[in-house]
C-alpha cells in the first residue's frame, strides 16, 4: 500500500515511526550481507574449499534462517518504495560498497556450482537489494545478478520483479544503452555457459553411442565364442570330476589310517593324564608335610622368644632383689637360674631331638621324592609303591601328633616356669616393702622364701 494519497498530517504520523523501523531493516540486511560475504569469502579463500549444503559452510542456501529473512526484509522495501517519500528515507542508509560486495560474492558463489546447481541457484538477496540501487547496474557483478534473475527457471515472479526494475531503470535514465551493455554481456555470458553445456552433453551423447555400439559389437563377439567354451568346459568339468572322485576315494582311505591312529594316540594320552594325576597327588601330599614341618618350625621360634622374654623378666627381678638385700637375693635367683638352665639344657635337647625327628622326617620327604621319580620310570611297581607311601604318611602323621603333644606339654610346664617366676618376683616386690618399714623383718621373710619348681618333675 501506498501513503501517497493521505493528506500531509496522516503521511507524517505514518512516516514518524516507520524511520525507525526502516532503521532496523537496513541495519538488518547490513548484518546479513556482512555475515554472507565474511562467511563466503573465508570459504572461497580456504584451499580445499567444496561446495556442500551446510548453512554454516554456504550461507547464501536456500535453506539459511537469516538469508531468508533478508529475502523477505528487500521484498518488503520493494512494496515500500512505490513511496517516493519513503525511498527518500532510504537512500542514506543505503551502502552501495556492500550491495557491490554481496552481488561480487553471490557471482562468485553462481560460478563455483556445477552446472546442474547452477541452473537451479537464484541469487535472491542481490536481486531484492539491487531494485534499490540501480546506479549499481554497471558494475558486472550486479549485472550477472541480474542476468541471472531473469534466466532463472525457479520461480516466474523473481523474473517478473527483475523485469519491472529494468523497466523502470530504462525509463529512469537518459543512457539506457550505456547502462544496459554490463547486463546484455551477462546475459550473453550465460546464454554461452548453456550453449557449451548443450554441446558438452551432446558430445557425451555421441560417445556414449559410440560406446554403445562398441560394446554390442563385443557382445555379440562373446555370444559367439560362449558355445564352443561352454562345451569346452563341460568336457573339462567331466574330467575334473572324475579326478575328484579317485582323490576322494584316496583321502578317505587316509582318513580311516588316521583315525586308528588318532585312538590309539587318545588311549596313551589318557594313561599318561592319569599317571600325572597320581603324582600331582604324591606332590600334594609332600606339601602338605612340607607345611606341617614349617608349622613346627615356627612354634619352635615362639617358644625360644618366650624364653628370652623370660630371661629378660628375670635380670629385671633380680636387679631390684640385689638392691634390697644382695647377698639372700642372689642365693636364691642363683638357685632359680640354676633350675632355669636344667630347664633350658633340657629344652635344648627335646629341641635338637626335635630337629633331629625333623631331618630323619626330611629325609624320609626326600626318600619318598626319589621313590616317586623311579615311580616314572617303573609304573608297574607304582601300586605296591603307593600301598607304602600311604603306610609311611600314616606313621608320619602319627609321630607329628605326638611331637605336638610333646611340646605342647613342654609348653604347659614353661608357663608354669613363667607364673612361679612372676610369683617370686612379687614376693621379692612385698618382701622389699617390708624391709623398707621393718628391717630384720624383711630379712627373715627372704630367708624363709622357698620357691616351687616344677622343672625336676
Amino acid at each position: 500500500a501506498t501513503t501517497s494519497g493521505l493528506p500531509d498530517a496522516t503521511s507524517t504520523k505514518i512516516l514518524a515511526p516507520l524511520q525507525p523501523l526502516l532503521i532496523g531493516m537496513f541495519r538488518t540486511l547490513h548484518a546479513t550481507i556482512t555475515h554472507v560475504v565474511r562467511n563466503s569469502s573465508s570459504s572461497h579463500d580456504h584451499p580445499n574449499h567444496h561446495v556442500t549444503n551446510d548453512d554454516d559452510d554456504n550461507p547464501m542456501d536456500a535453506g539459511s534462517p537469516a538469508y531468508e529473512h533478508a529475502v523477505w526484509i528487500c521484498l518488503l522495501l520493494v512494496q515500500l518504495g512505490a513511496d517516493a517519500r519513503v525511498v527518500t528515507l532510504s537512500v542514506p542508509l543505503i551502502n552501495l560498497s556492500q550491495l557491490v560486495g554481496l552481488s561480487q560474492r553471490e557471482a562468485s558463489y553462481h560460478d563455483t556450482l556445477p552446472l546442474e546447481a547452477r541452473v537451479q541457484f537464484t541469487p535472491r538477496f542481490s536481486l531484492g537489494f539491487v531494485v534499490h540501487c540501480h546506479a549499481a547496474l554497471q558494475h558486472p557483478a550486479v549485472a550477472l545478478v541480474l542476468a541471472r534473475g531473469l534466466c532463472q527457471t525457479d520461480d516466474k515472479a523473481w523474473t517478473l520483479r527483475v523485469l519491472s526494475f529494468v523497466r523502470r531503470l530504462v525509463g529512469l535514465s537518459t543512457t539506457k544503452v550505456v547502462q544496459l551493455h554490463p547486463l546484455a554481456d551477462a546475459l550473453f555470458a550465460i546464454h554461452q555457459t548453456w550453449a557449451d553445456r548443450v554441446a558438452q552433453r551432446d558430445a557425451a551423447v555421441q560417445l556414449a553411442s559410440k560406446q554403445v555400439e562398441r560394446v554390442t559389437a563385443e557382445l555379440d563377439l562373446v555370444k559367439m565364442n560362449a558355445n564352443d567354451e561352454r562345451v569346452l568346459s563341460r568336457t573339462e568339468h567331466a574330467r575334473l570330476q572324475k579326478e575328484l572322485d579317485v582323490q576322494r576315494t584316496t583321502h578317505e582311505h587316509v582318513l580311516e589310517s588316521l583315525t586308528v591312529k588318532m585312538e590309539t594316540q587318545l588311549g596313551r594320552t589318557d594313561a599318561l593324564a592319569k599317571k600325572k594325576a597320581q603324582l600331582q597327588d604324591s606332590r600334594v601330599q609332600r606339601g602338605q608335610l612340607d607345611q606341617d614341618n614349617h608349622a613346627l618350625q615356627r612354634k619352635l621360634l615362639v617358644l625360644e622368644m618366650r624364653l628370652d622374654e623370660l630371661g629378660q623378666a628375670n635380670v629385671a627381678a633380680s636387679a631390684d632383689v640385689d638392691r634390697v638385700d644382695q647377698e639372700t637375693r642372689l642365693h636364691t635367683h642363683k638357685e632359680h637360674m640354676a633350675e632355669l638352665e636344667r630347664a633350658v639344657v633340657r629344652y635344648e635337647q627335646s629341641v635338637a631331638e626335635e630337629q633331629a625327628r625333623s631331618s630323619t622326617f626330611r629325609y624320609d620327604l626326600d626318600t619318598l621324592r626319589h621313590q616317586h621319580g623311579s615311580l616314572q620310570n617303573e609304573m608297574a611297581a607304582k601300586v605296591a609303591q603307593a600301598i607304602d607311601l600311604e603306610r609311611q604318611l600314616d606313621a608320619a602323621t602319627t609321630a607329628l601328633h605326638q611331637r605336638d603333644g610333646d611340646v605342647q606339654r613342654l609348653y604347659a610346664k614353661i608357663q608354669a616356669m613363667i607364673h612361679q617366676l612372676s610369683d617370686g618376683a612379687a614376693v621379692t616386690a612385698q618382701s622389699q616393702q617390708s624391709s623398707q618399714g621393718g628391717g630384720g623383718a624383711s630379712q627373715g621373710s627372704y630367708h624363709g622364701f622357698v620357691p616351687e619348681t616344677q622343672f625336676s618333675q
